[in-house]
């Protein structure tokens, strides 16, 4: 899944937000304002963005440009973008754009503490905390899996203006272009940026139109077979890896990200699978009965092993040579 949507502040003018729907934007991002609480660092245009955006039924979602570089200023910042939202669409994303160059001489721990300390802020209000940067940022400045371990439920809204999204870790919301066309989505201005979402994000709360999260057939906590996984969880079928490339073909279930094409993160990082790619839970030891038409490379496929090891677990001398009713033990 992914679905294109817009981010907005005062620099796009006034906005006609049915424009941007009769364009294809399903959501819109608007931000809240910047750094710390000062009347004039309110986005000029947030209260008319947020009516406007309500009024046609986009799904609505909120960051706030940061400038702390401690914990405490961060926690600051983040009670002065819940304030400006006032209480509403309960649920929706509440990003904190990391990326003004003034803050990079105060380190990665520091800003990794920072950013920690808003999106907790964003937590414990109702609102779900998505971290905004670009590839550089989160490759120099800010640690992602520590602010993910520190955050439950943290998603990653990723900014590189290209044709392919090159960032490794996980991301809900990338941001591929600051050159959209403005006039087509409703701006006054030239131009208006433009993201894909892979992970519905806006489902919770009252700000999805009544959008549930889908029924999943395996759940958090199965261990599970595969025989083809995938890097990300909105990688499409094409970009399939067999299982054999990695050192196991079965894992558990550690993440479900709704929405998303491969929705189940197998031990925290081996790779994304859907329902399509799991051939069963697994129970420790594995074996298979051989039917009439089986060949071992087709058993080795199904499960997700080299031949080689399916050859050398069983001590099978001649590879073409398996018969009905043999019973196979396929290695982990």
């Amino acid at each position: 899944m992914s679905i294109i949507g817009i981010d907005v502040s005062e620099w796009q003018g006034k906005m006609d937000f049915a424009k941007a729907k009769a364009a294809g934007a399903e959501f819109v991002m608007m931000r809240t304002g910047y750094g710390s609480a000062l009347p004039n660092q309110i986005d000029k245009r947030f209260a008319e963005n947020q009516a406007g955006a309500t009024a046609v039924g986009l799904k609505r979602g909120y960051y706030h440009y940061g400038y702390a570089y401690d914990a405490a200023k961060a926690k600051g910042e983040a009670q002065f973008a819940l304030s400006i939202i006032g209480g509403k669409d309960k649920g929706a994303p509440l990003a904190y754009d990391m990326e003004d160059s003034s803050l990079t001489s105060h380190g990665k721990a520091a800003l990794t503490a920072a950013a920690v300390a808003f999106l907790k802020e964003v937590a414990a209000a109702g609102y779900t905390p998505v971290l905004y940067s670009n590839l550089y940022w989160t490759s120099n400045f800010v640690d992602v899996s520590a602010i993910r371990q520190a955050v439950p439920g943290l998603k990653v809204w990723i900014a590189q203006y290209n044709s392919q999204c090159d960032y490794k870790g996980d991301y809900a919301m990338w941001q591929y272009t600051s050159q959209g066309n403005g006039a087509q989505y409703g701006a006054s201005s030239q131009y208006i940026d433009l993201n894909y979402l892979y992970e519905d994000i806006f489902t919770q709360g009252g700000n999805s139109g009544g959008s549930t999260a889908p029924a999943h057939k395996y759940k958090v906590g199965d261990h599970v077979i595969f025989s083809t996984c995938y890097e990300h969880n909105h990688d499409p079928i094409e970009k399939h890896k067999k299982a054999s490339d990695y050192p196991r073909n079965h894992g558990t279930i550690t993440r479900i990200a709704n929405g998303t094409p491969n929705p189940y993160l197998l031990d925290n990082g081996l790779c994304w699978v859907n329902d399509g790619d799991i051939r069963g839970y697994y129970t420790g030891e594995q074996s298979y009965t051989v039917r009439s038409g089986d060949t071992l490379s087709g058993i080795a496929a199904k499960y997700g092993v080299s031949l080689a090891k399916l050859v050398s677990a069983n001590g099978i001398a001649n590879p073409n040579l398996i018969y009905p009713g043999q019973k196979l033990t396929i290695p982990g």
